[in-house]
């Protein structure tokens, strides 16, 4: 019996194996490869493999910033072509395919943004007569305002810097503005730019960066001293010295000539600073070493302060000049970078990773073999482009490190940041400007673009194309020919939106056809290639006019998102925004932290990319249609998170999902609104703030009913911006009030305006509040006060203590001891009344009254001897003969 139940059971599993089975088989597979190209400006087309057994698949979408994905559309075949979309706008795609048994998970969410031009020229200027011709520029903020200022590098020889390369003659720091903040020559003695230089073509050793931890930026430098720029000839100088600047003014903090270092002249390539040894001053971390070099050659690290005393000291502590057969000793720019996660750096160059301390970490062979002794790629020559990032999508194995060879033959090459080698990619013939990014968020890792310099000979022969790389090594997308040449340079655009999807940009594509024989090639330029931004997808998202222009990226104006700056040789500077921004908004009076990218600029994209909410602030928010005291509170949704928190002010109004909140019955005043991304367990930095300036007044009068002439005060609460108030009645035409231009500040932002009025007709009024600003001009407000004008005489109730219902002036010449007359009424309780002047003196008059309805009228007729704007307090007896101040004023202006 016992057999038998086993055997039943056994059946049992194997039929629910089996079902389980058919079950999990049964709905198809997630699509893959999804592919969103093209996308226009009103179209996004989207491919993907088919999966096997689907019947048909769902598309979904979301706007950014909307929590929930919707479904768009249901088709049969692996595209779709969205027609619904808007010009310059951001969504999130899913795709899933389905069966008669179900749906599959859907694909990792891709953020696309549709094709359209969102860049504004926020500014335009020419720096060539002030700093000279064919300057570079570093960004970074000099003066400690808080906002990023530009840097401009005049070098000193005018040989070519193919094996030479150039050292500084002179600086120049501007404000995004174009104004000039001062000026640096390494001879004061001959302080005249170096006008004769046409173009370099590579890195100045030149950078900014806190290197001494006071928390403003300093000017590190190579200049020469030695320099003539009076001459056109070509020269070859010596003399170099190594200065660090104060970047709030150029003065020279610390100098120390090569000579007196025991140098030679040639350690002037480019400058790289970095944290060997994991030291902090003042609480910060501070890159206190310096490396120079030789063009491609010669590695020599530098301690720039003392460790304990923070004594200057330009001591030199390691230095590496040793060659592998087939490859040079350094490569372009070096990379100091923290690789291991020990808060030390690391260096890189070249195809060689040194610890802090001058030990090699490790090399790379110059051929690179499988366990069969294939040749998988080579390393030769010298590195172009270093980048480090987890290229795997696996953090939990650390780092990886991307070289991109600097000529013909070269691969491309990935490795852990020990030195395993994970993939090689030969796509390029010459792997060049490599630039790594999470470009396509719904594939896992990071992708590389990167330029291949196909030819270089002179046009028409030269030729250069991008290329698309995928986070295993491989080929996402090879560029066709370009026919105008081979000196295009790609940088990464990392927040051009506020969303933190990074672009490419490429430029420089004309160098050749440019300088092109006019007359065999009359036709060399009619095809030049705009600067173009490119999605992960290579869509073309928008252009730049500038054919001959390089261009950096950064953020300049403060609500996190990228700037593009534009400059030639020729002195033109423009400066790109997404969308209107005033350049001043980050001007805080704190100094601006200094970026690891700009802090150690190169030409050769050479840095470390990571995916990190923790560091990346949201954009400020946008306030949208604000009408009274309500607004539309607006941000920009961040990569990577799932909600939000907003601020009023320091404190939180929730948390939210979607990038919205509508804000009503906000009262008069000034308000500061910031915003941070979380994921559930990571949170951003805070968002830079949005001021909001509710600007609607607040009005009321002293009381609802009024006599006919009886005074009227109406209490008018505004911003302290407002420096004049007015009414307007009915018909919207301006009515004549006393003390308009007497606002009382109430020392959180507003005025408090009391004026009067008299008027003489009945009836139910409204009236609208004018305001003015600096210009005096009175505009209408949508602010109203309403009252009501009565015929009959107004009594007070019986039983009132003494009381005063209004004081006006009613008749007289207005000059200076002629007679006045006033209309005061008051209850029949007050004994007496009279004005007292400014100096609360009484003055003396004829004073009558009649009593009608409870109401007792004074007619009270002065004459004032001194003329101008007088203001006038009345005061009132009742039976005890005590003078009670009152709140009714009588204001005028007396002539001679």
């Amino acid at each position: 019996m016992k057999k038998a139940v086993s055997i039943v059971v056994l059946l049992c599993m194997i039929l629910s194996l089996f079902t389980l089975q058919v079950g999990a088989a049964g709905e198809p597979a997630t699509p893959k490869n999804i592919l969103f190209t093209p996308v226009t400006t009103d179209s996004v087309t989207i491919t993907w493999d088919a999966s096997e057994g689907a019947t048909g698949y769902n598309v979904y979408r979301r706007e950014a910033g909307k929590g929930t994905l919707e479904k768009i559309a249901e088709v049969t075949t692996p595209t779709y072509v969205d027609t619904s979309v808007e010009k310059a706008h951001d969504y999130y795609y899913s795709v899933t395919a389905v069966n008669a048994n179900g749906e599959s998970a859907g694909t990792n969410e891709a953020f696309i943004m549709t094709a359209g031009d969102r860049a504004v020229l926020l500014n335009y200027f020419n720096i060539k007569e002030i700093a000279g011709p064919a300057c570079r520029l570093r960004i970074g903020d000099l003066d400690g305002d808080g906002r990023n200022d530009i840097l401009a590098v005049n070098t000193a020889q005018n040989t070519s810097d193919a094996r030479n390369p150039r050292v500084v003659w002179s600086v120049t720091a501007f404000s995004i503005e174009g104004e000039m903040m001062w000026q640096w020559f390494a001879n004061p003695e001959k302080p005249l730019p170096n006008m004769w230089i046409t173009k370099t073509g590579a890195d100045e050793p030149c950078q900014i960066q806190d290197v001494d931890g006071d928390g403003y930026n300093e000017v590190v430098l190579v200049g020469n001293p030695t320099y003539d720029p009076y001459k056109s000839s070509n020269v070859s100088t010596s003399g170099d010295v190594f200065y660090i600047l104060d970047g709030k003014d150029g003065s020279i903090k610390h100098q120390k000539s090569f000579a007196e270092a025991g140098l030679g002249n040639n350690l002037h390539d480019c400058i790289v600073l970095g944290n060997f040894d994991g030291r902090t001053v003042n609480g910060r971390d501070v890159n206190q070493f310096m490396v120079l070099k030789e063009r491609y050659g010669n590695i020599q690290v530098f301690e720039l302060f003392d460790k304990e005393t923070q004594e200057f000291t330009f001591k030199k502590v390691w230095g590496y000049n040793e060659s592998t057969k087939g490859q040079a000793v350094a490569g372009h720019m070096p990379l100091a970078t923290d690789l291991d996660g020990d808060g030390k750096d690391e260096l890189l160059f070249n195809y060689t990773v040194m610890n802090g301390d001058g030990t090699v970490r490790w090399k790379v062979p110059n051929e690179i073999r499988d366990e069969e002794g294939n040749l998988l790629g080579t390393a030769t020559d010298h590195v172009d482009t270093i980048q480090v990032g987890d290229v795997d999508g696996n953090p939990e194995n650390g780092l990886e490190v991307v070289l991109g060879g600097g000529g013909a033959g070269m691969s491309t090459f990935c490795f852990t940041a020990d030195g395993e080698l994970l993939w090689t990619n030969n796509i390029a013939h010459e792997p060049q400007s490599l630039i790594l990014a999470d470009f396509r968020t719904e594939a896992k890792g990071l992708e590389l673009y990167g330029l291949d310099r196909r030819n270089r000979s002179n046009y028409p022969v030269g030729h250069d194309g991008l290329f698309l790389v995928g986070s295993q090594g491989e080929d996402l997308y090879k560029e066709p020919d370009n026919p105008q040449g081979w000196s295009t340079i790609v940088v990464r655009m990392p927040n051009w939106t506020g969303t933190w999807a990074p672009l490419s940009l490429a430029f420089f594509r004309n160098d050749q056809a440019n300088a092109a024989d006019p007359d065999k090639y009359p036709d060399a330029t009619e095809n030049n290639w705009l600067p173009s931004i490119y999605d992960g997808y290579f869509n073309v998202l928008f252009e730049l006019p500038g054919q001959d222009a390089r261009f950096m990226v950064a953020n300049l104006v403060g609500d996190s998102r990228d700037e593009i700056v534009g400059y030639t040789d020729a002195g033109d500077i423009w400066i790109y925004a997404n969308g209107e921004a005033p350049m001043d908004s980050l001007v805080t009076g704190t100094p601006r932290q200094q970026t690891d990218f700009l802090g150690n600029y190169s030409r050769y994209p050479t840095d470390k990319f990571e995916v990190n909410l923790a560091e990346r602030e949201p954009a400020a928010p946008v306030a949208e249609n604000v009408q009274g005291n309500s607004a539309f509170i607006n941000w920009t949704p961040v990569i990577g998170a799932t909600g939000y928190t907003l601020y009023r002010n320091g404190e939180k109004i929730g948390d939210f999902t979607d990038v919205g909140y509508q804000e009503t019955d906000l009262p008069l005043g000034t308000y500061e609104y910031t915003v941070v991304a979380t994921d559930g367990t990571v949170t951003s930095p805070e968002s830079y703030p949005l001021t909001l300036a509710i600007e609607k007044p607040v009005a009321q009068t002293d009381k609802g009913l009024y006599n006919v002439n009886e005074t009227i005060t109406v209490s008018i609460k505004t911003l302290d911006t407002v420096t004049r108030v007015g009414l307007a009645n009915e018909a919207r035409n301006s009515m004549a009030v006393d003390n308009s231009y007497f606002g009382v500040d109430n020392g959180d932002g507003t005025k408090t305006f009391t004026v009067t009025l008299a008027l003489g007709s009945a009836g139910t009024r409204e009236l609208t509040v004018l305001t003015a600003g600096d210009d005096g001009e009175l505009t209408a407000t949508d602010t109203t006060v309403s009252f009501t004008v009565s015929n009959t005489p107004i009594a007070p109730p019986e039983g009132d203590s003494p009381k005063v219902i209004s004081a006006k002036l009613v008749s007289g010449a207005m000059k200076v001891n002629t007679p006045i007359t006033f209309e005061v009424k008051t209850n029949t309780d007050v004994a007496k009344v009279a004005f007292f002047n400014e100096s609360g003196a009484g003055l003396a008059g004829s004073r009558t009254y009649e009593d009608a309805d409870g109401v007792r009228t004074w007619t009270i007729t002065l004459s004032i001897g001194s003329a101008g704007k007088r203001t006038l307090d009345l005061k009132y007896q009742g039976n005890d003969g005590v003078w009670v101040d009152t709140d009714k004023t009588v204001t005028f202006t007396l002539g001679r």
